[in-house]
């Protein structure tokens, strides 16, 4: 430090800018300040500071950056051609600028060979972004709306109409943004009696040099866009398109073509400056939406929505300005799913049984209808409706108990009207009831054929046992008498006092 302060008597032409530098707002600036250097110039005793007015912006000593007093405002944000110092460059490299960057800055230089600071003032700018135009249609002409942001400072505003100043016949409205302090400019005139005529508007900036003029073509055509009339139905998880469409001719400017579609005040997607501005867009439709770029020179500003779901249900509006007109129009969008294949389950009571169905996945809740031999017994049915928590998807059982069961047959009906879904299945029933009965009766009917035969039989058989007994008995007795068996004499006849026997 002593020899610094030796040196103080001695000045050094150092250079910095007599005017004030402008930075761009977000860019990098660099602050110029040079000092001259000679073979004796050393590092080790050069000292670098770099102030706005009291607050330490950079400081360099002891051959390397001191920041250790750097104000907070400067932290990460600051640093010398440390590489360039050698040939006497001591400017500073301020990032990201922003407005509150503006102020005099001073550099102060101290070498071996002399010391000397230098003061300038530095102010931040900010461009201004390519203008939106949107149109509104009144009951008696039209209303025109100019919109840029992002601009430092406010700019002067000139609407021109057939190159004639109708600036006094406009409104302009400036909004700060209290976070970054950078404008945005709002400007409309309504015009009654529209006629083809030429209007200009012009924005200018003039710290930045920034002048942007827009021609807009009026024509007393009327600018009409087509939406769908009724509610538009998408099916669950699968793709829907929201179709909309305005009018184009040889003048259309895609660089002034403006289409948002919303639902409610949700921004579910939006395209300016020739391409997607999806910044404001409503985190529910991020990475789901898309429009027809290459068909918007054909008047296509259709949205394709992926994958929806049931919160994608609600009144969806499409908005389009262009260089001959805006309107925007609203339609409303519902989500139905199909219901899956019925199941069928059946389980036997003591007296019949019961049947049930099944169905899930569907969207809305269904119709059902039980039918029996083509008679309508709905109301002897039970129906039980489950929604699922995530997905909010129906899950629909049915069932019925049937007693004293005969062979008949039902028919279960599922409806889902908004996607036509018609689901119909026929159920046969059997019951072997009456065939046990008929087999019972022909059994016995069987019976009743053979009682007969055995008594048939049991009476021949006795019939011939009493025959066989009745001749046994008569041939012993006819023994005893000498009779034959047949009664008659025996044929032994006796002839002069003698027996002979006939055999």
């Amino acid at each position: 430090m002593f020899l610094i302060f030796q040196k103080l008597i001695v000045e050094v032409d150092t250079t910095a800018p007599r005017d004030t530098i402008t930075g761009f707002y977000g860019e990098a600036l660099i602050l110029p300040c040079t000092f001259p250097v000679d073979n004796s110039w050393d590092l080790r005793i050069t000292f670098i500071l770099w102030q706005r007015e009291l607050d330490v912006v950079h400081s360099f000593y002891y051959s390397q950056d001191q920041l250790n007093r750097q104000n907070l405002h400067f932290v990460n944000r600051t640093s010398l051609f440390s590489q360039e110092l050698a040939g006497g460059n001591a400017s500073l490299k301020l990032d990201k600028v922003t407005l509150q960057d503006t102020g005099v800055y001073t550099c102060s230089v101290s070498t071996n060979t002399g010391s000397k600071n230098m003061s300038f003032g530095v102010k931040i700018a900010a461009f201004y972004s390519e203008p939106r135009l949107q149109f509104s249609m009144l009951t008696n002409g039209l209303n025109l709306l100019v919109t840029s942001d992002g601009g430092y400072p406010s700019p002067t505003l000139q609407w021109l109409m057939e190159n004639s100043d109708i600036t006094n016949q406009t409104q302009t409205h400036l909004m700060q943004d209290t976070q970054t302090g950078l404008y945005v400019v709002s400007s409309w005139i309504s015009h009654t009696e529209v006629t083809n005529s030429s209007l200009t508007f012009i924005l200018h900036n003039k710290p930045l040099g920034q002048d942007i003029r827009r021609d807009i073509q009026l024509y007393s055509a009327e600018f009409e866009i087509t939406v769908p009339r009724d509610t538009v139905t998408g099916f669950y998880s699968e793709v829907l398109i929201l179709p909309c469409m305005f009018p184009v001719d040889s003048l259309w400017d895609l660089k002034s073509t403006v289409i948002t579609w919303q639902r409610g005040l949700d921004v579910v997607h939006s395209f300016y400056y020739s391409q997607d501005q999806l910044d404001r867009q409503n985190q529910r439709y991020v990475n789901r939406t898309s429009l027809f770029s290459q068909e918007m020179a054909r008047g296509n500003a259709s949205l394709r929505l992926d994958k929806v779901t049931l919160q994608d249900t609600g009144v969806y509006t499409c908005s389009v300005s262009t260089n001959t007109g805006s309107q925007k129009k609203s339609f409303g969008v519902n989500i139905a799913a199909f219901y899956s294949e019925p199941r069928l389950q059946f389980s036997m009571l003591t007296d019949g049984l019961n049947l049930l169905v099944t169905s899930d996945g569907g969207y809305p809740s269904p119709t059902l209808q039980w039918l029996m031999e083509n008679s309508d017994i709905t109301n002897q049915t039970q129906t039980h409706l489950m929604q699922d928590t995530q997905t909010g998807l129906y899950v629909v059982s049915s069932w019925i108990s049937l007693t004293e069961v005969t062979n008949s047959s039902l028919t279960f009906i599922l409806h889902n009207k908004p996607l036509g879904q018609d689901i119909r299945r026929d159920i046969q029933l059997y019951s072997d009831k009456s065939e046990r009965q008929e087999g019972s009766a022909y059994r016995c009917h069987g019976c009743f054929i053979l009682i007969p035969v055995l008594l048939l039989l049991m009476m021949i058989m006795m019939t011939v046992l009493f025959v066989f007994i009745t001749k046994r008995r008569i041939k012993e007795q006819t023994k005893k008498n000498g009779f034959t068996e047949m009664g008659y004499p025996n044929e032994t006849q006796i002839l002069n006092g003698k027996s002979s026997i006939c055999l």
